[in-house]
């Protein structure tokens, strides 16, 4: 079972028990206490689950606060026939740090705006959103692409959408790719620069780069930049201190 699979499944259940202990959800799960023990502390670090002093699961605010969201949505339906627009997220995995303070800001910004956000979790977003573009009624009024979804994903769900559609952030291809919808992308090599810049003011030598999915275009940016980082200074990186992981799911 996958990273994805593992989060639903037991956010799925602790919503449904409206609280669990660890021992409870791996007889549910069938999950092996470490991979369990780690996604409840991942989900519970980025608000999705509350821990309490006996040791017990439950829905965190965050997550209360979307099923909120999703509850007033549906109460406007039916006493107004409508729903405020709303914007969809569309990522891989909800629970991943970036992606957890990316819905964040989001949300403010489009509260803002009076928008409502939609959040939908998936690996072929395509499947998720035709049903929303062929519904004439549908309130959904743009795209947010907050995982490395490849770029035929793209070109699929762009050709079918009748709203916009943006991509945050790199593909997961292993080359920049010109993409067929706006795009807005950060600058690794300069962030990653300023990083190492930073711990080399301070006195460190020996800085590690961690870096995963190292044949992608973001992860060779970072490279450089930490590279550039260390020849501006005079000095020279230790090759054993950039450091590959194993593939993260976000």
């Amino acid at each position: 079972m996958g990273v994805i699979e593992n989060t639903a499944k037991v956010l799925s259940l602790v919503n449904d028990a409206e609280n669990c202990s660890l021992h409870e959800l791996t007889e549910m799960t069938g999950m092996k206490k470490p991979t369990l023990y780690l996604t409840l502390k991942s989900l519970t670090q980025v608000g999705y689950l509350e821990k309490s002093l006996d040791n017990r699961y439950s829905l965190g605010q965050s997550l209360i606060q979307l099923k909120r969201s999703g509850q007033r949505q549906r109460g406007d339906r039916s006493k107004h026939g409508d729903a405020r627009r709303s914007v969809a997220i569309v990522t891989l995995n909800p629970a991943h740090p970036f992606i957890m303070a990316a819905i964040a800001v989001f949300t403010r910004v489009l509260k803002d705006h009076h928008l409502d956000l939609t959040l939908i979790v998936s690996a072929n977003p395509i499947d998720d959103l035709r049903p929303l573009f062929s519904d004439a009624n549908s309130n959904l009024t743009g795209v947010l692409l907050l995982s490395p979804y490849k770029l035929d994903q793209i070109k699929t769900l762009t050709a079918q959408s009748r709203i916009p559609v943006v991509m945050i952030g790199d593909t997961g291809d292993s080359k920049r790719l010109r993409l067929p919808c706006d795009q807005v992308l950060g600058s690794n090599a300069f962030l990653t620069y300023k990083a190492t810049e930073y711990l080399l003011r301070k006195g460190h030598r020996n800085i590690a780069l961690t870096r995963w999915e190292t044949s992608s275009v973001w992860s060779q940016e970072q490279l450089q930049g930490y590279r550039e980082a260390y020849a501006d200074a005079g000095l020279s990186p230790r090759e054993s201190d950039a450091l590959n992981l194993s593939p993260l799911v976000y």
